[in-house]
Formats: C-alpha cells, structure tokens, sequence
C-alpha cells in the first residue's frame, strides 16, 4: 500500500462489514495511521474546548485536532474561532501559551501579528520600506464550521461536514442528560491535566464506549478495596435496567436506569461514598429538584458511567471528567483531562469533584494505571509480524442488541460489545469514504 493511497480491499481487511473483526494492523500500521490523521481527523467533529475556558473578549486556549496544533478565541464580537497555529510566514507556532487574553497573537519569530478571528494584522517595516502586501491572504488558516453544544466547543476543517447536531445524533439526549441539569450548564473547574499513553489513540478511546466486560479482571484489586463496587458491577451485569448504548454516528455509553421509588439520595449524580461530607450531600440534594424539573423523571434517573464520541471524546460523569485522547503516532497517545463542576459550587464540593477524577482516572488514580498498563501490552502484543496480520474479535453480544421505547440508541448487555462496533463501523465508514467507497 502506497502512503496515504488506500482501496476499500485494504478498508475490508482492516473491519469487518459487520465490526466483529477488526485487524491488529490498525492498531500498529505506519500507513494507517497516515491515513487515519486525513481521513478522521480532518474529516470529522472534534472536541477542542468548553466555552467556560474563554467566557471574555480576548481570551484564548491552545488545543489539538488530531495532532494539528489550533487556537481557540474569543473575538471582540464573541464569536468563536479555531485558528490553525502556524504562522502564514515560516510557518512557525504563533501561540505558545496554554491560555491566556489579548487583542493579538503575535509570532515570536518575525513578529507577524494576528488578530483573534486569524487575520493577518501587521507586518514589522511593512510600512517603513512601502512593501504591497496583500494581507488579505494570509491570515491563519480558520476551521471551516466551529459550533457549540451545551457549552462543549467543536470544530472540523472539513467544509463539506454535516451539521454537528446531526453528527452527535442519538448522542445529544444523553449528552443533555449529562451536561444540562441546571442553568447556564457544567463549566471547567481546572485542567486539562495532561500524560502520555503507550498506546494507539483507537484503544482508551473504544475502551470509554462502555467496556464493562474488563473490570472484574483489569480492577481486581479496587474491586477487593471498595466492596460496595462489586456490588454495582454485579447489578450492572444482571439487571435488565442496565444499558449499553451504540449509536450509529460512532459514539457509545453504558448507563444504568434506576428504579423508581428508591431512596432519593440514590439518584443524585455524585458517587454515594461522598454523600457522608455534609457539605456535598446538601450542596447535591440542593440542586436535583431543577435537574428533575429540566430533564423529567425518566432522564433524571438515569446514572451515566462512561461515553465516547467518536473519535475522541470521552465523558465520565462520576469522575466529573471530561477526557481528550489524542494521537501522538501509532503507537504513541496524549490523555487530557478536565474537571467539571458548577458555578456556584462552594469551596468543599469543587475539591470533592477534584477528588472525584483524581481518585479513579487521574494519571496515577485507582483505575487509571491498569488501564495504561493494559493499552501498552495490547501495543506490545500487536507490534510483531503475526500482531499486523493477526484477527481480532469483537463480535460478543452481536444480534442481541434492542430498540428502547424511551432511550435513543441500539441497547445492549453490558457485557456486549456493541459499543465497540459502532465506533469501529464508523472508523470503517470514514476509510471506506478516504478509498473512494
């Protein structure tokens, strides 16, 4: 296979029509991976902030799509733009501040200024030696489409993207029943804290669809230390109210419905080991009489886990966690990280969301370490002769999946891999769309 040429053979080798096999080449191909950074990351919705992070005028982030450097801003008229971070002169980084405010970025290598919508402002002796520039020409290079939704900022380079709501699909009902629970929605509280993976940036992302079928093995050992998680783990894999949900867009959670009539304290979107801090049970008993107002009984009682939407954006509400993977090279990822939380949450509740992420998936928290270890050994395993050719399953669950009445979706046991194959089928669909197909 040529660099960058693929044909839809190669794209049936890689998955299967169905998603139940999926080749170890994907996970370790140079080649593919030079296709995957057109054919998905430039093709597709990505994630690159919240609107919390640059509420004022002049305020900017950096960030990534893919492993394109961008700057986020906030113009003057508050609209948002995504800047591709290279200067149109020598193409160095103009940005090297994670975050920051100003009225222009300026490239610290000729002194070529920017204006926060990208425009190419001021050229240094432009004037002096009466040079005709046609700065018209050379602004930075703008994200073709930025929207928002609920306050998470998307972007794509692609002019020719459909509309982020019909690329979220099913996805906005959950995403609303995670992130719109009160007024004015969930901000950043800190972050991103930011680590290397060894691993492709495919693995932790499909593992965050909902892979319930590792933790018993993966976790043991927090298993053991909280006994009150087996429990949940235990009723997750055997009550018909628990769900996993695949999408046809790509994106993928497991979820629980609760029943009603418990004990009220159970529906509060908090882990019940911290309801015991009095001030963040009250502060949570507090505020889910608007969340049941805004979402309505059934959505109010649904316990959110963990989600991806594809490619590379994973949600994990009982960690208050919002988590980017992004690629670093085949065999090589980037984690970040943000804390989410509310405005007005007094000083001991945002330390608990804190505590909440840290605890469990911070770079060295309960779960996060097996993850890490589990994602490099599949890197390792896949990196020999026989691991690019090897046939991997994912058909567990396959013809079981059913339609909800009151849930968007295809629903599936938690032990399913549906969620694995919606995001795959979608890899396939974004290949199969590079080749021609």
């Amino acid at each position: 296979m040529e660099r960058g040429s693929i044909s839809m053979s190669d794209v049936d080798s890689w998955v299967s029509s169905d998603g139940t096999r999926i080749s170890g080449e994907i996970y370790s191909s140079r080649e593919v991976y030079e296709v995957e950074r057109e054919a998905v990351f430039m093709k597709c919705w990505q994630f690159v902030g919240v609107e919390s992070e640059i509420p004022n005028s002049g305020d900017f982030v950096r960030s990534r799509i893919g492993e394109q450097e961008v700057i986020v801003t906030r113009h003057t008229d508050h609209q948002i733009y995504v800047l591709a971070n290279i200067c149109r002169h020598r193409g160095a980084t103009v940005c090297r501040a994670d975050r920051g405010n100003t009225d222009r970025l300026v490239c610290t290598y000729h002194g070529w200024a920017f204006g926060l919508d990208g425009e190419l402002k001021g050229i240094p002796v432009e004037k002096t030696l009466d040079w005709k520039i046609d700065k018209t020409k050379l602004g930075l290079v703008r994200a073709e489409k930025v929207e928002t939704f609920l306050g998470l900022i998307f972007a794509t380079f692609d002019p020719e993207a459909e509309p982020l709501g019909d690329f979220l699909g099913d996805a906005r009902f959950y995403l609303e029943t995670m992130l719109d629970r009160r007024e004015g929605g969930m901000v950043i509280l800190g972050g991103p804290q930011k680590w290397e993976l060894e691993s492709n940036w495919k693995i932790p992302s499909e593992n965050m669809t909902g892979d319930f079928y590792h933790v018993a093995a993966s976790h043991a050992s927090v298993v053991k230390l909280y006994p009150g998680l087996a429990d949940s783990i235990k009723m997750m894999m055997s009550d018909e109210n628990a769900h996993f949900v695949a999408m046809p867009q790509g994106h993928a959670l497991n979820t629980f419905l609760l029943p009603e009539n418990l004990p009220p304290d159970f529906y509060l979107p908090v882990e019940p080991r911290w309801l015991d801090q009095p001030e963040v049970g009250d502060y949570y008993r507090k505020i889910q009489p608007e969340a049941v107002q805004r979402l309505g009984d059934l959505r109010s009682r649904l316990r959110m886990n963990t989600c991806t939407i594809f490619p590379n954006l994973s949600i994990l509400p009982g960690a208050s966690c919002l988590r980017l993977t992004l690629p670093k090279g085949r065999d090589r990822a980037e984690a970040w990280c943000w804390v989410l939380g509310y405005e007005d949450m007094p000083e001991g509740v945002r330390q608990n969301a804190f505590n909440a992420y840290l605890d469990v998936f911070g770079s060295d928290g309960l779960l996060e370490p097996d993850d890490a270890e589990n994602w490099a050994n599949v890197v390792a395993g896949l990196s020999g002769p026989v691991g690019s050719r090897v046939e991997l399953f994912a058909g567990l669950g396959l013809g079981t999946e059913k339609t909800d009445p009151d849930l968007p979706g295809l629903h599936a046991h938690p032990l399913s891999e549906a969620g694995h194959r919606a995001f795959y089928l979608r890899w396939r669909r974004q290949l199969a769309a590079a080749a021609g197909g």
